[in-house]
């Protein structure tokens, strides 16, 4: 579970975030982003009844983004909010191969990360 200051979770900033932010295609669905005033980074995921219509399904898929974006992305992203949206090809996705779609994001926009002190 993502800490609560690292969740997008209030609906007119989620609305902000899908309207006004950048598309960057996944092969589990797309990102929004768009930057933050906060200083951290923030994220939510979206799993629609498109994508199955059993709720244990879609669960199942926005834990394993939730837990993927929690120890890949958000350590090293910059202050952006970040909306995962996803699609239907993520009901197969292993945990595996959505960490390597967040380890492709970072190599496709590389202006979302910063340096990883240790």
């Amino acid at each position: 579970m993502l800490p609560k200051k690292l969740r997008v979770h209030r609906q007119r900033d989620v609305l902000y975030v899908l309207r006004r932010g950048r598309s960057i295609p996944l092969g589990i669905g797309t990102a929004r982003i768009k930057e933050n005033p906060f200083g951290h980074p923030r994220a939510s995921v979206i799993v629609s009844n498109a994508v199955s219509k059993k709720a244990t399904v879609r669960n199942t898929i926005k834990r394993r983004v939730r837990e993927a974006l929690r120890n890949e992305l958000l350590p090293h992203l910059q202050s952006f909010d970040i909306i995962i949206i996803a699609k239907s090809q993520a009901v197969n996705a292993s945990y595996q191969q959505i960490v390597s779609e967040f380890k492709n994001l970072r190599a496709k926009a590389p202006y979302l990360t910063r340096e990883v002190r240790p």
